[in-house]
């Protein structure tokens, strides 16, 4: 019943399998776990009990009826198209809710008044469902989710996480993400962003914090869809790690968050938000530990984030014919190892400054390219290679002490390495010895 009836009706692998009996549930559990080869693990508060069995392509959870009745446990579901079930015994479709009509219709419909009070988290769910399935949601659904978005605090940060990521690791969440915004949910989910409404901003900017986020977010995931004009690499980066597109999608849309704080009027009457992205990627780090989001992903954010102005200062340099190779594989280095999602980043967020890009936007999206395929054809195939040389050629040849000078001057040669100025074992030590006497 449930998830797994309705993907088989729109001829999708389910990727669990929910099972309601009668009579005896644990012993029904038992007798299938012995068929299948796996065993159970009882789950759950006496009298919800769930015997859940996982083989090695499914999981499975069975568990008792609901008053002894089909009809009262579909009752009890979240949206429609999740509350069908097939009678085993009988063989038939039994869809007291019309939940197959709505699923031909592609709508999300909520399956009663009692739905969200129930289970807030079903609040996001429903967006989550309309992403992956490529659905609507029922306008009267809407209505409900608008007059109970404060709910959506409710739910533990890590129930909410999964959601949430399941929802942005989809190719157009943004048109999703933008739906939550007219409902009141994302800014009930994320309260930090309230203030980003009506938060206007410089002469670069047409639009106020929040709907340029919003831009911004529907621009990067164009940029992830035609990933392979940028470069292959990258479009294999994003195709085959979709978590890391997901969490690329978290950060920007909190990337500003820290904006209406650090908001100044000069005399002369210039807006600057000066440290808005060190004080974002703080605000950011509270978001991501309120929904316990993983170490991985909570660091790539903040990144990210913090990060998010490099690329336009190197393009600031880059125009004035002052940026350095030394200068660029700084920034690769600070931002490792998502550097190129920081750029992917500043490119979608430049392009959700303005209504029409300039000519100046179209020779940074050049730039940025530039510096991706560089990263890819150069900077990494380098950095791969071996170090030129280590602590103990250090210590031995200059007669030095173990500590930590000795990472610092590595570091140094590295980075001479990487910029081309050293490329033998002998130029690094002649480079040491300068820096050791100097």
């Amino acid at each position: 019943m449930g998830g797994c009836v309705r993907d088989l009706l729109l001829d999708r692998p389910p990727a669990d399998l929910d099972i309601a009996v009668a009579q005896d549930p644990p012993g029904y559990a038992r007798n299938l776990a012995a068929q299948i080869g796996c065993r159970v693990v009882p789950m759950g508060r006496p009298g919800q009990e769930v015997f859940r069995l996982a083989s090695r392509d499914m999981l499975i959870d069975v568990t008792a009826l609901k008053n002894g009745r089909i009809e009262d446990d579909l009752g009890d579901r979240d949206f429609t198209v999740n509350a069908m079930a097939w009678d085993l015994a009988a063989r038939r479709l039994v869809d007291p809710l019309n939940g197959r009509d709505d699923l031909a219709a592609e709508c999300i419909r909520m399956v009663g008044p009692r739905a969200f009070g129930n289970d807030p988290l079903r609040l996001l769910r429903a967006y989550r469902m309309a992403a992956v399935l490529n659905f609507d949601i029922a306008e009267g659904t809407r209505n409900s989710i608008r007059q109970a978005a404060a709910l959506i605090a409710n739910p533990a940060g890590e129930r909410i996480r999964v959601e949430l990521m399941q929802l942005l690791a989809t190719p157009e969440a943004m048109r999703l993400i933008r739906m939550m915004a007219a409902d009141h949910l994302l800014t009930a989910l994320f309260p930090e962003m309230q203030a980003m409404q009506g938060c206007g901003q410089n002469r670069h900017h047409d639009f106020d914090v929040f709907e340029h986020t919003l831009r911004a977010g529907a621009a990067l995931e164009e940029l992830i869809a035609a990933a392979d004009a940028i470069h292959p690499a990258l479009a294999a980066r994003y195709r085959e790690d979709a978590a890391c597109a997901a969490v690329l999608k978290y950060a920007l849309l909190l990337h500003d968050i820290g904006k209406p704080d650090s908001r100044r009027v000069e005399p002369d009457g210039r807006v600057r938000f000066l440290g808005h992205a060190e004080r974002s990627a703080r605000m950011a780090a509270a978001v991501s530990e309120r929904l316990r989001l993983s170490r991985r992903e909570a660091q790539q954010s903040e990144a990210i984030i913090r990060l998010h102005i490099r690329p336009l200062d190197l393009f600031s340099a880059h125009r004035r014919q002052a940026v350095s190779p030394k200068a660029i594989h700084r920034f690769f280095q600070s931002g490792a190892p998502w550097s190129v999602d920081i750029l992917v980043h500043a490119l979608a967020d430049r392009r959700g400054k303005r209504e029409t890009p300039t000519a100046e936007d179209h020779a940074f999206r050049e730039f940025v390219t530039e510096l991706i395929t560089y990263y890819y054809e150069t900077y990494s195939p380098a950095r791969a290679a071996a170090p030129l040389l280590r602590g103990h050629d250090l210590i031995r040849h200059f007669d030095l002490q173990p500590g930590p000078a000795i990472g610092q001057l590595l570091a140094q040669i590295e980075e001479e390495r990487l910029a081309g100025n050293l490329d033998t074992p002998e130029a690094a030590l002649e480079f040491a010895r300068r820096k050791l006497e100097g």
